[in-house]
């Protein structure tokens, strides 16, 4: 028996599993197709929440027909080919393999790898269109394979985006030829490739909560205003006082005011040194990623639109953070007044904003959300870039993004970067995935 074990890209990529001749594919006589438990989590993310509706109803359709394989008797795919689901995932594969529950991609080779442990007698072979899983298991002396591309469905718009993308084609129609779009990395000799090596030393790591907290602590009680006992409870005071008394004082209203700045103050100080943070971590912890756009048909492409989706770092930045070019400044502690230099409406109007105010300028606070885009629910980060026109024979590069990776993970790790492409004057859709393969350099 011939164990397979399948990735979710099999289901949303190809002709149903019951119309493939896995036989002939595998060359085996008996198959045994397995179906890892985070197959299905992210076939149930698919048909619930993707963007694309065609992959919506592939996962729906697909997680249809293995239930209805599954409560078949004999659990028959095709002749000679049956259908099994493996076990919960075997926890015991992560340390050993040097594998990681965060990452999918590792959840299925640990699943794979776990079988062939209680299946020794038998054959397994993990299929997969996609590079990151493929390298993974075969460095762990697992066998791989990619399907014929006769099993591969093309790329298409749903019906309706289709239709709307036909009309407009036809206006825009230039000798009846239509731009052939293509998006990579470019090598050191210029061409465009689908994988990028990238290494870093990753040496250094974001300063922690329990770090901003001891220097906030310690900042808090550098500034703290001990009120003394010629404070006084009002800042009006009547007329025979103000004539009576030639001493300096310090109103419970100025102490009040201060404390309410010293916060404000506390709020831009620790967005500073996040800041700082970053900016010194940035060179240790990123990877720089540039994308071309290239037109090698004879017609320009027109309003095309370029759709990201980055998976497999922590955080995106769309920019290099420098460091902040001065620290905020603390509020002034009140000074001792005299009297009748007290009015009802005593307190500073300029409030403590951000980074603070330095001389007559105002800082509005730290660039982090310039510099970040953040990922969402299922860790993925969204990007569209709009080109109106690239002319046929051209290239275009698009906007530099930068990998941040704040945990200490294992390497080599694979950051998926899935695109779409579409212009007014191309009917399909191109769509694909690139991968960045990011190595760890010892320091």
């Amino acid at each position: 028996m011939l164990y397979c074990f399948l990735d979710t890209n099999i289901f949303i990529q190809c002709q149903e599993i019951r119309d493939i001749d896995w036989k002939a594919e595998l060359g085996a006589s008996e198959i045994c197709l397995v179906i890892a438990p985070v197959v299905f989590e992210e076939l149930d993310v698919f048909k619930d929440n993707h963007k694309n509706r065609r992959k919506r109803d592939r996962a729906r359709r697909s997680i249809e027909l293995v239930e209805s394989i599954l409560d078949s008797p004999h659990r028959l795919v095709r002749d000679g080919v049956f259908l099994d689901i493996a076990p919960d995932l075997y926890r015991m594969e992560f340390g050993a393999y040097n594998l990681s529950p965060e990452y999918n991609d590792d959840r299925l080779v640990a699943s794979a790898i776990g079988w062939s442990h209680q299946h020794s007698d038998d054959d397994l072979i993990l299929v997969s269109h996609d590079s990151g899983p493929r390298m993974k298991a075969r460095q762990r002396e697992l066998q791989v394979k990619k399907l014929s591309e006769k099993y591969r469905l093309p790329d298409q718009l749903d019906p309706r985006d289709k239709e709307i993308r036909e009309l407009k084609s036809k206006l825009a129609q230039i000798e009846n030829a239509q731009p052939k779009l293509q998006l990579g990395f470019r090598d050191s000799m210029g061409k465009l490739v689908n994988f990028l090596h990238a290494s870093n030393d990753f040496s250094q790591a974001l300063i922690s909560d329990a770090e901003l907290n001891a220097i906030i602590e310690t900042k808090q009680g550098e500034l703290q205003y001990v009120r003394q006992e010629q404070s006084i409870e009002s800042d009006r005071l009547s007329s025979l006082a103000v004539f009576a008394s030639l001493s300096k004082f310090v109103t419970n209203s100025q102490i009040d005011e201060y404390y309410r700045q010293l916060e404000v103050y506390l709020e831009g100080y620790r967005d500073y040194l996040l800041d700082e943070s970053l900016a010194s971590i940035f060179p240790h912890r990123s990877i720089e990623v540039h994308l071309v756009l290239q037109n090698a048909g004879s017609t320009p492409a027109q309003n095309v639109e370029v759709r990201l989706d980055v998976q497999g770092c922590s955080e995106i930045l769309l920019q290099v953070p420098e460091v902040p070019p001065y620290e905020p400044s603390p509020p002034a502690k009140p000074e001792p007044r005299l009297p009748f230099d007290f009015g009802p409406y005593d307190r500073s109007i300029l409030p403590y904003l951000g980074y603070g105010i330095h001389n007559n300028d105002i800082d509005l606070g730290p660039p982090w959300e310039e510099w970040t885009r953040e990922t969402d629910s299922s860790g993925t980060a969204w990007f569209e870039y709009k080109i109106a026109k690239l002319p046929h024979h051209r290239n275009c590069d698009i906007e530099e993004i930068y990998l941040m990776f704040y945990k200490d993970n294992d390497f080599p790790e694979t950051v998926t970067i899935d695109y779409e492409v579409t212009a007014d004057n191309m009917v399909d859709m191109l769509a694909g995935s690139l991968t960045v393969i990011v190595n760890k350099d010892t320091p």
